[in-house]
């Protein structure tokens, strides 16, 4: 499995095929480790395939219209990105994404019902948990996003083996607004999110495909953009210029830095009950990107 594998071109890579196909690469992945005895996969793993396939392509093709950069801070978070898009307008409408992977029950393994859909029980992460400043993570995502003017989102990776209209293999990475998710599963007596959250709640009448974002998104005005986002109609965005990205001492080009990747990270914590893999991921305290991409739908690189 690999993201060119599902490139319906190997000539020409746009944008928007380039995500459809990191969308369906995640899906088969899921799906081969839930399927699969002894295996497992967690947000961070799939967060550093795609950063990794993304920088194999850039010497596979001879242009490519996206630029890799890895953060400077040494508590980036493996599985927090900001992608960087040039809209039409040539303005940069940056997407604050924390990722969450799909979690299955252990379920009727006879018969697969576990797989027919599934939850995000890491949702429900606190940050700095039984101190004063305890946060939900949702919140600092959210006062993140909105200190910085940038969009706050949840990406999901997925996998369900139940098909329904609306859902297929392009919904391997999903997007939806964090605001949405703190309205709709925020519970006011616990002061965290539910972690009960389906994937039948989300899709598809709330979250979309990432490959939105770059394909028809970028050509809408911000009130659309906002609205499909849960934000209010004031809300703040910081619309950056995309060469400012040569002086930001915070990140680092990956593809011309010299430096080589090293994507070593602690031991999971295992939880047994959680899933068919039994582990839950190592959740970061914050929104701290590790990761930055920026896409630009008229084909320049910027790195």
């Amino acid at each position: 499995m690999s993201i060119e594998h599902y490139l319906p071109s190997k000539k020409v890579l746009d944008n928007c095929s380039l995500f459809k196909a990191v969308a369906i690469d995640t899906w088969e992945r899921i799906e081969f480790s839930r399927k699969t005895p002894g295996l497992r996969i967690m947000e961070t793993t799939i967060t550093q395939n795609i950063v990794y396939e993304l920088r194999l392509l850039k010497d596979r093709f001879m242009h490519t219209g996206y630029s890799l950069f890895e953060s400077r801070n040494e508590k980036a978070n493996g599985h927090d990105i900001l992608l960087r898009i040039i809209h039409n307008n040539h303005k940069v409408y940056t997407y604050a994404l924390q990722a969450k992977i799909i979690y299955h029950n252990l379920g009727d393994h006879k018969k697969g019902t576990h797989l027919d859909d599934g939850t995000y029980p890491q949702l429900k992460h606190m940050v700095a948990k039984g101190k004063v400043n305890e946060k939900a993570q949702v919140d600092v995502l959210l006062e993140y996003a909105r200190d910085e003017g940038y969009i706050p989102m949840y990406l999901l990776y997925n996998y369900i083996k139940r098909k329904y209209r609306g859902i297929d293999r392009n919904s391997g990475c999903t997007v939806i607004g964090a605001q949405f998710i703190k309205d709709k599963y925020f519970n006011n007596t616990t002061k965290d999110l539910s972690d009960k959250v389906k994937f039948s709640n989300l899709h598809p009448h709330l979250a979309f495909p990432l490959s939105k974002l770059i394909c028809t998104m970028a050509g809408e005005d911000d009130k659309t953009i906002l609205e499909a986002v849960g934000l209010p109609p004031d809300y703040s965005l910081t619309l950056g210029d995309p060469y400012y990205l040569r002086t930001d001492k915070e990140w680092f080009d990956i593809e011309d830095s010299g430096k080589i990747m090293e994507l070593i990270l602690p031991e999971p914590k295992l939880n047994i009950a959680s899933s068919i893999n039994n582990v839950i991921d190592v959740s970061s305290e914050g929104f701290n990107p590790k990761f930055m991409i920026l896409v630009d739908q008229q084909g320049n690189s910027f790195g």
